[in-house]
């Protein structure tokens, strides 16, 4: 069996969505033949190379080259240069931003015809595709791909909404105007679907939206539950360890660095801040001896990071319309976690509840001393200890991706017989 993945970023700079693929096609690529097509991220990065059984088909369309051109440049001048080269970039997202608003979807059609066209050019004859949503466009790009390959095979993962995406659409208004359009496109592609693999926060949406193909939708979890290799920390200090993304509109970064700034003031520790998105500037107002800023990495040595800090932090997103994956991630290096959360409920409360080293701090109510020694006891209580990786499977594994593999693989067969 052939099966094609299609996503955003992919290795080595792993989106949320391409960490999911990416453990899913570990599992396919056992047997099977894997090829998976993203989306370039880097001007360096080869249009195609083999990495573990898997072919990977980088693609690119020129308003995605002219992004990573201009943060290449403004990452490798200096001074003067780098502040032009700022506003270039600026004006440049203002003009995508303009054309986004002023089109009559959300769709980047750029985009499918780059995944389009890279679906036509692989030489083997395609059984099975799988998109990663978000990108959507991966979606739109199998739907065309079926149009002349009716025997093709399409299974979506659906970790995000696509019509009710906030941050996607910027503005309200923006979503409100292109909603009956956008729900045109996703009936469409979804409904052409063998079957629709969604989140568990995705559920009550197509129930509510009363479609003819709810009957296709089955229900799985973040396929980010994998056995990691066990590693000593290093230093005396107590680290604790940040990986993942900031965005103003969704998650920004100000009361979690704030409650450290207050609890490394009183105790020995440091916190390290693996991060990418549009909330550097916030970061590094907060930078010190014991808050150290690195910028975006790549996922291997995020996962080198976790490794080696004694306490992982996360940061919950503003509303529970978009659920950030890293809890499940995180589930796999079994150390002690400490969450951030502004909404009650936000879905990542009722895992962590289940989870044995955990605590979720409120970040609606004010910082001070209580709570900083809520923190204080939690970190007293639960030491450096981690637990084994057998105890954290039986209590999460729907997010192990051998799960998720096997209702794809089962769900293949049935349609295919």
């Amino acid at each position: 069996m052939h099966v094609v993945f299609i996503v955003g970023s992919y290795y080595p700079f792993y989106s949320a969505v391409g960490k999911c693929v990416n453990n899913v096609a570990k599992e396919f690529a056992k047997d099977s033949l894997v090829s998976v097509i993203c989306l370039k991220s880097r001007i360096e990065q080869s249009n195609y190379e083999e990495l573990e059984g898997e072919k990977i088909y980088r693609v690119n369309y020129r308003q995605n080259d002219r992004r990573i051109r201009y943060l290449r440049a403004i990452n490798s001048s200096s001074s003067i240069k780098k502040t032009v080269q700022k506003i270039k970039y600026f004006l440049f997202r203002i003009t995508t931003i303009l054309k986004m608003i002023f089109s009559k979807d959300s769709i980047n059609n750029h985009l499918v015809n780059a995944y389009f066209d890279c679906l036509n050019k692989i030489s083997q004859p395609i059984d099975l595709i799988i998109p990663g949503s978000m990108p959507f466009e991966s979606l739109c790009a199998a739907y065309k791909f079926k149009q002349n390959n009716n025997k093709v095979k399409i299974i979506p993962l659906i970790f995000d909404h696509f019509v009710e995406n906030r941050s996607l659409h910027r503005l309200r208004v923006n979503q409100e105007l292109k909603y009956k359009n956008n729900r045109h496109i996703e009936d469409k592609v979804l409904r052409s679907s063998d079957r629709i693999l969604v989140m568990p926060q995705l559920e009550r949406y197509f129930k509510e939206a009363e479609i003819d193909y709810f009957s296709k939708i089955t229900v799985i979890e973040h396929p980010l539950l994998v056995k990691m290799d066990s590693q000593n920390q290093i230093g005396e200090k107590e680290a604790f360890t940040y990986v993942g993304g900031f965005f103003k509109n969704i998650r920004k970064p100000d009361y979690m660095l704030d409650f450290f700034k207050f609890y490394l003031s009183q105790y020995n520790g440091i916190l390290n801040i693996y991060a990418f998105g549009n909330c550097e500037p916030i970061i590094k107002k907060f930078e010190s001896d014991t808050i150290k800023y690195h910028g975006k990495v790549t996922t291997d040595e995020a996962y080198k990071a976790l490794l080696n800090s004694h306490y992982l932090v996360a940061v919950g997103n503003k509303n529970n319309n978009q659920v950030p994956s890293k809890i499940f991630e995180y589930f796999s290096f079994r150390k002690p976690i400490i969450y951030f959360y502004q909404d009650d409920f936000d879905a990542n409360l009722k895992a962590l509840e289940k989870y044995p080293l955990s605590i979720m701090i409120n970040q609606n109510e004010s910082i001070n001393s209580t709570k900083i020694q809520k923190l204080r006891d939690f970190v007293e209580k639960v030491g450096v200890i981690n637990i084994s990786y057998e105890e954290i499977k039986k209590i999460f594994y729907k997010a192990t991706p051998e799960e998720v593999y096997r209702i794809i693989t089962s769900i293949f067969k049935e349609e295919d017989s």
